[in-house]
Parts: structure tokens; sequence; C-alpha cells
């Protein structure tokens, strides 16, 4: 300890010497602190790492405050108290010349303490900022409030108790204000229980990263039997949603960030050889965080889920990609228990924070008996895709579960060596998704709404009508308005309201003339040989001058906009 007779500041002494406040603290793994009963503490660390108390001396009497006669002084003469959760901070505040206190045996234990002398006190109790430190806090608060003349919270500015604060060479007047909560408040922070009016206002439809695979929020399993390129698909996937790009016939809302935990491939060999051959270059994956080989803990363990959650939070992902699944676990593939732990752990903690997973896998020696391993498997996501061969370059995604409704159920896949890519070959009768998208462009024209309507109009106008979507057919409608500008939007024409028999409702079929009234800037996908920008096939009507088509006639997908004109 250091005391300057002259009365010199402990900091402008310390300057003097050239040394910090942090130079009058060594790291006490192994101390011992006296209190005036004669009881003896004893702190250390085990081979463990964690922290351990003992105490010898007086047994069977109540506890009494560390520095006690020092804590009636000031109490006598009016000075604050500084209330710790331990021998170590109390040190650190004496130090700057202040008087503190604490109870033996850890921050657990301030409730065993006869705290009498504090009564009258002006009490400063300085918290640590972790759990440990929030029932420290609830327990102080419960024996001094209304004891004490004067009462708060305080907590380091900088580390998380109050010796890390001042080895930062931070004053007593540095401590920062902290709040406390009791023990029913903070059961309500930690459980927090669905706020019913909230969930009735929310007319949110299901939200896609990337249609019909990966909803937001949703955890999914993509199976298939090796070496049939589940990976190479899903690094296409990766990079697609992270771009905002066209993937699978799907454009993505906005650039997701991506977290690709990856076990199996190679960097050099596997994965820069697939994204060159995709057309990639690194300036082009700023949005795709890839972990190759990573040192993780299993992720059905706490620590392993743990350092994925920290992962994911240092990233700022919104879906991880595991790949694949098989080497991320530590238990057996074929227990129940595996699965449920990794529920437990790492699949409600990536629900909890809102983040997509799709986790990669393979079939068992049966193929047709789905993922290998535990039954439990399939239970603890929302969603299972299988990936099947069907030709050389052909392949089909099917789901073959799912915990929410879904529309389209099986996509058949087409994949090309130059970009490597896979693109989507739907065949069949217009899906409803895309009938409800016609629908409401069509309503929407014949409201003569502006072509830069909003999302969010769009979506309020659609509802207005009993329709109901999802967020991602509302952003193709607004897209797919926007290519195509109605004769209304052109500062020439007439800006006179329709009339009100114009402005359709669910059921009502637009009027006829609606694609007349849009420009011919850019072609109207839906009214033409062609596909929309979503890759899925539009039927080409009956020509009534007999050169437009053949009814049920499909095209292939992904035609860009030049063959759309043509």
């Amino acid at each position: 300890m250091l005391w300057c007779f002259a009365g010199c500041a402990t900091s402008d002494v310390l300057a003097a010497l050239d040394l910090g406040m942090s130079d009058l603290f060594d790291n006490r793994r192994n101390a011992t602190y006296g209190y005036k009963d004669g009881r003896q503490v004893r702190r250390w660390y085990g081979d463990n790492g964690k922290r351990q108390f003992s105490q010898f001396g007086v047994r069977g009497t109540t506890a009494v405050l560390y520095r006690l006669e020092e804590v009636k002084a000031a109490v006598a003469a009016g000075e604050p108290v500084y209330v710790c959760e331990g021998e170590k901070d109390c040190h650190a505040i004496e130090a700057l010349g202040a008087v503190a206190t604490t109870a033996p045996m850890g921050a657990a234990n301030f409730g065993k303490v006869d705290v009498s002398p504090l009564y009258g006190a002006n009490v400063i109790a300085i918290r640590h900022k972790d759990e440990a430190g929030d029932a420290w806090a609830v327990q102080v608060h419960e024996k001094l409030d209304g004891e004490a003349a004067s009462f708060q919270f305080r907590q380091a500015k900088i580390g998380n108790d109050a010796a890390d604060h001042i080895a930062a060479e931070l004053g007593l007047a540095d401590f920062e204000p902290a709040d406390i909560e009791d023990e029913n408040a903070r059961v309500r922070r930690l459980l927090p229980r669905i706020n019913w009016h909230a969930l009735w206002a929310d007319h949110a439809e299901e939200e896609w990263i990337l249609y019909p695979l990966v909803p937001v929020r949703r955890l999914v399993a993509l199976y298939s039997p090796p070496k049939i390129g589940k990976s190479l698909l899903a690094l296409e996937v990766a990079v697609g949603i992270s771009r905002e790009e066209t993937v699978l016939g799907y454009t993505p809302s906005k650039r997701w960030r991506v977290l690709y935990v990856d076990f199996e491939n190679d960097p050099r060999g596997d994965i820069r050889e697939r994204l060159q051959a995709m057309g990639c270059g690194p300036d082009d994956l700023d949005h795709l965080d890839y972990l190759s080989f990573p040192t993780l803990a299993a992720l059905d363990s706490e620590r392993g889920a743990l350092e994925l959650l920290a992962a994911i939070a240092a990233y700022g992902s919104e879906i991880v990609i595991i790949d694949t699944i098989s080497r991320a676990v530590g238990g057996e593939e074929n227990s129940n228990d595996t699965w449920l732990d990794f529920y437990r752990y790492t699949g409600l903690g990536l629900k909890q924070a809102g983040v997509a997973m799709l986790r990669l896998d393979h079939t068992g020696k049966d193929e047709a008996k789905g993922q290998r391993g535990g039954s439990a498997k399939s239970g603890d996501v929302d969603a299972v895709w299988r990936l099947t061969k069907i030709g050389e370059d052909r392949l089909r995604l099917e789901c073959t579960d799912a915990r929410f409704p879904l529309e389209t159920k099986s996509v058949q896949l087409l994949r090309h060596a130059d970009p490597l890519e896979h693109t989507v070959e739907t065949l069949g009768k217009m899906t409803s998704r895309e009938e409800k998208i016609r629908h409401i462009i069509a309503l929407a024209d014949a409201a003569r709404l502006p072509s830069d309507t909003s999302r969010e109009d769009i979506a309020t106008f659609a509802r207005e009508r009993n329709i109901k979507a999802r967020t991602d057919v509302f952003s193709e409608v607004v897209k797919l308005r926007k290519l195509s500008p109605t004769i209304w939007d052109s500062p020439s024409e007439s800006t006179s309201p329709p009339p009100s028999d114009s402005v359709g409702t669910a059921g009502d079929s637009p009027p006829e003339n609606v694609d007349s009234e849009r420009k011919n800037a850019v072609p109207d996908p839906w009214g033409q040989p062609g596909t929309d920008s979503i890759g899925l096939t539009v039927p080409v009507p009956s020509s009534p001058g007999g050169d437009g088509g053949t009814a049920g006639q499909t095209v292939t997908a992904q035609a860009n906009e030049k063959e759309i004109s043509a």
C-alpha cells in the first residue's frame, strides 16, 4: 500500500515514480484476508482456472464486515462507505483514500453478513458487470435499502470491477451509475413473455432469405447422398444471398450477412476454385464470412454453442451454414441425445438470436430412410430438404418435412459449368405465388398506384382487399412494377384519380385494359413469352393473331431482358 504523509494524491505520487495505478496490484492469485472477528478468508485459483474460497478461524457466528473499524469511523464522520463484492476491490478503493468494505466468501454471501454498522451511512455500492453482480446487487439492496442514509449503485467505467476501473487510472468520481432490478424484474427480463397485442397486430407473413429453401429465423436441414454437390449448391446459395443476386430462381430482398462454417472443403483446392468458376473475386465476398476447419467445440455442447454465437455476434451474421453437421457434434450420430443437445444449446440459441441456419448432412446407408443418425435429428429443425441426382446435370430438391405452410415443395435444378451455377427448371402450370403477384400488380395498376409505390404501401393496399401474402411477394410486386412504369407516372399524363369502380378487391378480375396502359420501355414479363425475375416459368398464352405461342407452352427459366424483348 502506498501512503503520502504530506497528503499528496496517490496518482501524483505514482506519476513521480513513473508508475501507474495497475502497478499497485499483483495478480493476488493466492491471498488471505483477515476480519475483525478473527475470521480468515483465503482465495485461490484451482487447476481449472476457477476462483475458489475457503475460510478458517471463527465459525458458527454471524460474519462481520471487512475493515469493520474503518467502516464505523467513516459512518460516524459522515464519510461515504464503498460496498464491494470482494476484498480485492476494497483494497483498490483504499488506494485512492476511501473506506471500502465487503462480506466474506464472495458475492453470493452478502446476505449472511451483519450490515448494521452501515445503518445511517452514505453507501456507494460498486457492482460487477456480470450476472453474479446482478444477484449481488439484489442482496445489497434488500439489506440496506431504507437503512442507509443515502444509497446508490455504481459500476466500473472500464473493465468489470472496481480493481479494473482503478487499474485503468480512473478515479472514484469516474464510476458510472448502475441500475439494479429485483428478482421478479430479473426473471421477466431473462424469461420474457409473449406480448399478445403486438403479436395480433403483426400481419407479416413468412419472410424468406431464399424461397423456398430458407425462411428468416428458421432452422433448415439439407441432406443428400455423398458426392452429388450439396456443398457446391450451398456455396452458390451463400454467395447469392450475400450479394442480393438471383439464385435458384429467387432474388433476395437484401444482402444477407452469411457465416459459412466449413469442416470439409479445402480453401485452395475446393472453395477458391468453385468461387472462381462462379465468376467471383475477393471484392464480391464482403458479406460472406467463411470459417475453414474452425476449432469450434462440439455444437451439441454449451461451450460450442457459445463459441458459435460469439462468432455470429462478432461478424453480425444473419444466417449460418454448417457443412457438414456430422463433423460439428461430439456425441454419437445415432444417439437421439446428440440432437436433443444440439437443439438445447445451439438450435435454441440461434432461434433466440433470430439467426437462420442451413445445415448440410448425408443420407444413411438406406437413402430412402432419409438423413443418417438418430430420429431426433429431423425433429430439431423447421424444414428438411433432400437433394437427389436425376440426370447427368440435373438434380431435384424436395421438401420432406416442414413446420410451416409451403407452396413449393419440389424444385428441379440444372447445373451449368460456365459459369458454374444452378438454374431452375419448373414444369407445369403457373404457381399460386405467381398468380398472386400478377393479381396484385393488376389491382395496383387498376387503382393507378404509382410504379414507385413502396412495399409497405403495396402490402397495406393488398390487405385492405383481404389479400394475404408474404413480404417477398410484395417485394416482387414492387420490383416488377418499377421495371414497367405505367402511363400515369408521366408528368405529361393526367393524374386524376381513377373512378371508384376501378379499384379492385380480392376475387375481382383486373380490368382488361390494364396491360395496354403500361409503357413499352420494358415489356411486361407476365403478358408475353419469357419468365419473371424469380426464375419460375410463366405459361405463354394463346395469341389472338396465332403467332404468340401455344396455350400451356412453357419456357426456360432465367431469360434475360433482351430475350424477353425479343
